[in-house]
């Protein structure tokens, strides 16, 4: 099946399915090949529990934990990006490792080196909410348990959004599950780049309430989406496009050591009322997003022309953002020294040298041609460096909803490079002082 390219496509398109369909999810989490074996089964472990016997009684080294164990690079499974769905859409899973067997399903996980089970379940645990369970269809009925949506963030590893004070409706859930999902998921190594989207979209398919999606970006939280950005300290770095077949505005064309991330302020955003966005396609154009402002603006007459350069990257990256926005120049400054939020942000050791290598991102100060502090930008040391002391081009996206006052709503911004009549993503800024704006 996997020979075949057509077999294999309408497999990975229904990896949601598969998954959560299968009775039992075996795994071989320490394996480096499909040829490696089952530790504990098939070939033997290369650690074991160490116990004493001391006046009777026995004891024993604890054994990693399943907590300890997904949440870090020790299991070559948790590393894989192919093999993030098996794990957060299984209904159950038997995961084989170097130290131990562990069961995990909805409600609980178990391991060979302590004895859990009671004949009877305690009251406590038919109270609890499935916490283990992949959130995207915890709903009951039209509705979200408004005590639980908070939780949705457990099938996976903690997002800096888990927090958000959010709405309790199935969309807005979903946007945390959106959310945590690629946090972890653009932590993970894929052999062929071009895969990234399609190792996600099993769960992609689960969150299709907010889609569709146009290379692995929501369509109904496009203003949200479009603001991730690497932590602080950790490597970021446009793949080419003949590896990553993917625009520079989506997460899946980059590579994110420690993946892609949203502060808490950037989920509670609202469109600009002079931004609106298409996406362009090989066979038409269309008005995405769902923004207010958007919605009541006229279809450009026809697609956008493109020169034969710009037509052949629409080709090479199946899409291309269209934008109506307004745009402001400044100037980027030295690396800042005070945090863009007031919530809190995952950085990195940016104390060891490799926080000074060329493509680890850093957060750099904004500055007008007045030479006033005007906001915040994320982007690499090397990118820097590129863009000199000369001026550049930020467009606008959105500003963050509940500041008083259009000039002092912080404004969502993206630093963008032209190619001719084609511009790429750079980075993402917070624009927090002055508005000088300019139609593009």
């Amino acid at each position: 099946m996997q020979d075949s390219r057509d077999d294999r496509h309408d497999q990975v398109m229904r990896m949601d399915a598969i998954y959560s369909s299968a009775a039992l999810t075996i795994v071989a989490a320490s394996g480096c090949h499909s040829n490696v074996g089952l530790p504990g089964i098939s070939i033997p472990r290369q650690y074991g529990q160490h116990s004493e016997l001391v006046r009777g009684l026995r004891f024993a080294v604890n054994l990693p934990s399943y907590t300890a164990l997904e949440q870090d690079n020790k299991l070559i499974w948790n590393s894989r990006g192919w093999t993030f769905q098996e794990k957060i859409m299984s209904k159950r899973l038997l995961l084989f490792t170097d130290y131990q067997a562990y069961f995990r399903c909805s409600n609980m996980v178990w391991c060979e080196d302590v004895v859990m089970e009671t004949e009877k379940c305690s009251a406590s645990f038919f109270k609890k909410w499935r916490l283990l369970r992949w959130a995207a269809d915890r709903a009951v009925g039209d509705k979200i348990h408004h005590d639980h949506i908070f939780w949705f963030k457990t099938a996976v590893t903690d997002t800096q959004i888990s927090d958000t004070q959010i709405s309790d409706d199935i969309a807005s859930a979903r946007l945390l599950n959106y959310a945590s999902a690629v946090t972890e998921f653009t932590q993970r190594t894929l052999s062929q780049s071009k895969d990234r989207v399609y190792a996600i979209s099993g769960v992609l398919e689960t969150l299709k309430g907010i889609g569709p999606f146009y290379q692995g970006i929501p369509d109904h939280f496009l203003d949200v989406c479009l603001l991730w950005h690497a932590p602080t300290g950790s490597e970021i770095k446009r793949r080419p496009v003949h590896k990553a077949p993917f625009p520079s505005w989506t997460w899946a064309s980059w590579n994110l050591s420690h993946g892609c991330t949203w502060i808490t302020e950037d989920i509670v955003v609202k469109p600009l009322p002079a931004c609106t966005k298409w996406i362009v396609m090989e066979h038409g154009i269309k008005m995405i997003g769902n923004g207010e402002s958007g919605d009541k603006r006229a279809m450009p007459a026809g697609k956008p022309i493109l020169s034969d350069s710009g037509y052949k990257l629409l080709l090479e990256v199946g899409c291309l953002l269209y934008f109506q926005t307004m745009f402001v120049q400044l100037r980027i400054g030295e690396r800042s020294r005070t945090p863009a939020k007031r919530g809190p942000e995952p950085s990195y050791d940016c104390s060891s040298k490799c926080f000074w290598e060329d493509h680890v991102s850093q957060l750099y100060e904004l500055v007008d041609r007045d030479g006033i502090y005007s906001g915040q930008v994320w982007m690499s040391r090397s990118a820097r460096e590129e863009c000199g002391n000369q001026f550049q081009d930020f467009i606008t996206l959105s500003w963050e909803e509940g500041s008083l006052g259009y000039k002092s709503r912080p404004t969502n911004m993206m630093l963008v490079r032209w190619k001719g009549e084609v511009v790429e993503r750079i980075a993402v800024a917070k624009r927090t002082y002055g508005m000088v704006l300019q139609q593009v």
